[in-house]
């Protein structure tokens, strides 16, 4: 369990809850609760693919978060990418993966 200061500091920032391991599990257990847990988890890959140290990580990282949430039929597929079955969702699709891709490729 995470320590009392910590908990508090969740009510003050989402980004003090997602900094800690606890506050990651808390928030996904709100989240699924909503049923939209895949956001975080989507987050959480999004991390982990900025983490990517070389050019074939970052392509293994951004195939599993495009398989895992954002191809017809994902396990966990996104809100917007549902919304694209409406329309021509390849190239919605398409575009969603790649304003992903770039945010998370540069710089803060």
């Amino acid at each position: 369990m995470a320590p009392v200061h910590d908990v508090v500091a969740w009510g003050e920032s989402l980004d003090h809850l997602l900094e800690c391991k606890t506050g990651q599990l808390v928030f996904e257990d709100f989240l699924r609760t909503e049923y939209s847990e895949e956001n975080l988890l989507f987050w959480l890959a999004c991390e982990d693919y900025k983490k990517a140290a070389s050019e074939t990580e970052r392509a293994e990282a951004a195939k599993r978060i495009y398989v895992e949430f954002v191809e017809v039929d994902a396990p966990r597929q996104l809100l917007a990418a549902k919304m694209g079955e409406r329309v021509e969702r390849k190239p919605i699709l398409r575009h969603i993966l790649q304003v992903y891709l770039k945010y998370f490729e540069d710089p803060p």
